[in-house]
């Protein structure tokens, strides 16, 4: 394992740059530790099931997202852990009050999820490796917009 070949976080790496990164990491390595996350943006609403929108723009921005989400795990010195049994838990703080539908931000949370994945955090995002717990909201207009990303271990695995 090359412990000094993960450079100082930056600003403005693309998640290619951050995957070939956590190639120098030991991918056998679970560590038993929770992690939790804040992002202070909400993923792409071009990922919401009614966007109309051309394919190369919902890839763009979801490109974007996931280079965003990876700066704020390496950020955070997060990009070690490994899960074994991994349940995820999403929160979205929101700063209005209405209504919105479970369904579109279920799909907007996928690159979410996938950034986990492609960091080697989570192994990979199907139904028999992750437990995905029902998405939260907290309306909350004193608080930051933004996501909250929880994983942990489960128990009894």
């Amino acid at each position: 394992m090359r412990s000094n070949a993960i450079p100082k976080e930056g600003v403005g790496k693309t998640l290619e740059q951050y995957q070939d990164i956590s190639l120098y990491q030991d991918r056998e390595e679970v560590l038993l530790a929770n992690l939790e996350l804040f992002i202070d943006k909400l993923p792409p609403l071009v990922y919401s099931p009614h966007s109309n929108v051309h394919w190369g723009t919902k890839y763009s921005q979801c490109r974007g997202y996931q280079s965003y989400v990876a700066g704020r795990v390496y950020e955070r010195s997060l990009q070690h852990l490994r899960f074994a049994h991994p349940v995820m838990e999403i929160e979205f703080i929101l700063i209005t009050k209405r209504n919105r539908d479970l369904d579109n931000f279920t799909a907007r949370s996928d690159p979410l999820i996938d950034t986990f994945v492609k960091l080697g955090i989570l192994e990979d995002d199907n139904a028999n490796y992750l437990a995905l717990l029902p998405i939260k909201f907290t309306v909350d207009p004193n608080r930051e917009q933004g996501t909250i990303v929880r994983i942990w271990e489960s128990v009894g695995s």
